[in-house]
């Protein structure tokens, strides 16, 4: 199944780098945090930020769970999924499992239910009819029932749709939720889907080390991205000026690059919007998926406000859109004092109304800024 993901921000304070950092003994208050209701693990405590301070949120050790700072949750070590069943179903049933159910399909119990839930998990990620047979047959009788019946529902109705996730919702519901999937919220027809498109023409030709401010000659000045949102222009025009900057950051024990665009005013004072971009620091040269939900994605792009607390402090309390598509890595050093450079156009979608997926803001934990 495809699943939302967001990477929490290290973001820039009056040109200083804010670490969050992670703590050893699960003590509350023992870093700043800039993101408020992220999640983290500190041994094996789940925490959350909570007024930019992370706070226990729950003591994973006394159920015999582990900590998943992903999920923001204590999860099970058994096979319990890892993907949250809530998100929308959108794989076609373009491969063909041969498990075929003898009985009529009755209310699934909820064990039934989690076991489909688990194979769809396993068959949403194939590409031939050898991976989608092995995820059936390997699947719990119970459950293997309860899928084929939403599967043949699938095939039989909307094989040949031009808007899947359409035809699955009004053919195939019932079949869809006793599987454990749902197809969420509609989207706000306030905003369009696609919300916009920009060009990115990015070039870095220092990459700041973890921790390391910026200086002059790491800056530069201008902005990488140019086009539209919602009947708006990208960009501030009132801004005294513009700039970003690439920096290597390291988050959940995995590393990224996050180049930042900026705007101030005359004092300096950040304006709206913010533009960020996170990528792998494993991307190669050449084309390079950026999204939400795509599991070959080597990262992600995303706009919104930009306020600045009393600690100096950035923050992003509504977002505008996150871009799905490809953009061209020319080149990619990710090590400081190396280079990045990425260009191309892109799709904008917000949050209140993605890509067919509809509201994801609850999936997210994000609002979408007003309409533009």
């Amino acid at each position: 199944m495809k699943k939302f993901w967001m990477i929490s921000m290290l973001l820039i304070a009056a040109l200083f780098v804010v670490s969050c950092g992670d703590g050893e003994d699960g003590g509350e208050g023992n870093a700043q945090c800039t993101i408020q209701g992220a999640y983290r693990c500190s041994g094996d405590y789940l925490q959350k930020c909570d007024q930019e301070e992370w706070k226990n949120f729950e003591n994973c050790a006394e159920s015999g769970k582990t900590c998943n700072a992903e999920t923001g949750k204590c999860e099970s070590n058994s096979t319990e999924p890892t993907t949250d069943p809530t998100t929308e179903p959108t794989t076609e049933p373009t491969t063909d499992p041969t498990t075929d159910p003898t009985t009529e399909p009755t209310t699934p119990s909820q064990d039934a239910m989690q076991a489909c839930t688990e194979i769809y998990q396993c068959f949403s990620q194939c590409e031939d009819n050898d991976c989608a047979n092995a995820c059936v047959n390997n699947g719990d009788p119970d459950g293997q029932e309860v899928f084929m019946t939403m599967y043949n529902c699938w095939a039989d109705n909307c094989a040949n749709a031009t808007d899947f996730t359409s035809c699955a919702k009004e053919n195939c519901l019932d079949e869809t939720e006793a599987c454990g999937l749902s197809f969420g919220k509609d989207g706000d027809t306030n905003y369009g889907s696609p919300y916009g498109n920009a060009q990115i023409t990015l070039s870095s030709s220092y990459v700041l080390g973890e921790g390391e401010s910026p200086a002059q000659n790491t800056v530069t000045m201008g902005s990488f991205i140019s086009g539209t949102i919602g009947n708006s222009q990208i960009g501030n025009a009132a801004a005294a000026q513009s700039y970003y900057m690439t920096q290597l950051s390291t988050q959940n024990g995995q590393t990224y690059l996050q180049s930042l665009q900026l705007y101030t005013d005359a004092q300096g004072n950040p304006m709206s919007p913010i533009v960020v971009v996170v990528t792998d620091v494993n991307a190669a040269v050449g084309n390079a998926e950026y999204s939400l939900v795509s599991q070959a994605s080597v990262g992600q792009i995303f706009m919104g406000d930009v306020t600045i607390d009393a600690q100096g402090y950035l923050n992003i309390p509504c977002y505008d859109a996150f871009a799905e598509g490809t953009l061209s890595i020319q080149g990619i050093q990710a090590t400081q004092g190396g280079n990045f450079t990425l260009s191309g156009t892109i799709d904008l979608y917000s949050p209140a109304n993605y890509m067919g997926y509809g509201d994801i803001q609850q999936d997210l934990g994000a609002s979408a800024c007003s309409p533009k």
